[in-house]
């Protein structure tokens, strides 16, 4: 007998087959990629947080729901619990665990400041990482201490002004990030009455003592404003969007310690 020629209806099946195999592997990639980026089945990144001083229970409280804010917006999943002892657990789940500690722990209060006509801002930036760094000239032209510039520059406002939706963009000459923010009715009207009445003079934008813009006012400005920090990359400028969206501590806490895995709440 002679070879039997493969049925064409079996050949059919076998490549249907194959093509369901194909998608079937596709969509469990693609569920495992998902999966992963949700943080699901690697352990979060736990960081043990207490309250410096005592605390009110209303304090507390508002300490911790700020911290879930801040952890919400951290990571693609977290958890923001009190143990025994009164420490704060926050586990987070998220592809870099680098800067989570600092971001949960910085007490995020941003000011903008009047600098004083005595003072000009100076910027120097870092080539190989982008980062600005703002320090002060008298008259004379020294270097005056960061600290007693601002402790002379009267507050124009405060992060309590700004609306909770600060988002980075992209400089439309340069492409590098920048933090753009939108100020309350209130605030938007204490910034307008300013800078109508400022123009040409300085102003900084200092986050927890550090400044981290120092522009002149070129014209009123009066909802929206631009925080171009020098940034060394898109991610830093997130954090600190995501800093202002949640909202300044209203108590200072340390971080007692930073573990690679969460125990069972």
């Amino acid at each position: 007998m002679g070879n039997v020629p493969p049925s064409p209806r079996r050949n059919t099946v076998v490549v249907a087959g194959a093509i369901i195999l194909v998608l079937a592997l596709v969509g469990l990639a693609g569920g495992v990629a998902y999966l992963l980026a949700r943080g699901v089945g690697r352990p979060p990144l736990r960081v043990v947080l207490r309250a410096k001083g005592r605390a009110t229970p209303e304090q507390q409280q508002a300490l911790l729901d700020a911290l879930t804010r801040r952890a919400a917006r951290l990571g693609a999943r977290s958890q923001v619990r009190v143990d025994q002892q009164g420490r704060i657990i926050v586990s987070v789940w998220r592809g870099d665990d680098r800067q989570v500690a600092k971001s949960l722990s910085a007490p995020g209060r941003l000011v903008f400041v009047h600098i004083p006509r005595a003072y000009t801002p100076e910027i120097q930036r870092d080539e190989q990482t982008g980062r600005e760094t703002t320090w002060f000239t008298d008259r004379a032209g020294k270097e005056a201490p960061t600290r007693r510039v601002l402790a002379e520059a009267p507050v124009i406002v405060t992060g309590a002004d700004l609306k909770t939706n600060a988002r980075v963009i992209p400089d439309p000459s340069t492409r590098e990030p920048e933090v753009a923010i939108e100020f309350t009715p209130e605030g938007a009207d204490k910034f307008y009455r300013f800078t109508r009445t400022h123009r040409g003079q300085y102003l900084a934008i200092v986050l927890d003592g550090t400044v981290i813009s120092a522009p002149v006012i070129r014209a009123a400005i009066r909802d929206r404003a631009i925080i171009e920090g020098g940034f060394a990359s898109g991610s830093e400028a997130q954090d600190l969007a995501n800093l202002l969206n949640a909202g300044s501590l209203p108590l200072e806490v340390e971080v007692e310690s930073v573990h690679g895995s969460a125990p069972p709440p």
